[in-house]
C-alpha cells in the first residue's frame, strides 16, 4: 500500500482504502482488485448495503467507502460478468463466483 493509504480501528471493524475518497460512483472493480492484491487478500466481497471487505489472513476487512447501494453493487460486479452470469444475478439477485487475478 502507498503512504497515502490508511488504516484504522473503528467499532470493531479495520478499514482500509486510500485516504482520497473517490465516492462510489467513481469506484472501479480494478481498484479493488489492486488492492486486494497489495494487502494479500484472498477474496473480495462485494454486497449491497454495506462497503466492500477484503478477507486477509481469514478476517473480513472493510474497505474505507460509504456503504453500496444495489446500484454501485451492479456497476461494480457487471464490469466483469458474462452474460450468463449476469442473467443469473438478475434471476437470483445474488451471486457467488470466482476471479482470476
Amino acid at each position: 500500500m502507498s503512504s497515502d493509504d490508511t488504516n484504522n480501528k473503528t467499532s470493531g471493524h479495520t478499514h482500509t482504502g486510500t485516504s482520497q475518497n473517490l465516492g462510489n460512483e467513481g469506484l472501479k472493480i480494478q481498484q479493488l482488485f489492486k488492492l486486494m492484491v497489495d494487502s494479500n487478500a484472498s477474496d473480495l466481497h462485494i454486497t449491497s448495503g454495506t462497503s466492500p471487505g477484503l478477507r486477509v489472513h481469514g478476517e473480513i476487512i472493510k474497505v474505507k467507502t460509504i456503504p453500496l447501494t444495489g446500484e454501485d453493487t451492479k456497476r461494480l460486479i457487471y464490469q466483469i460478468l458474462s452474460e450468463d452470469q449476469k442473467n443469473e444475478f438478475e434471476k437470483k439477485l445474488e451471486l457467488d463466483f470466482s476471479f482470476g487475478i
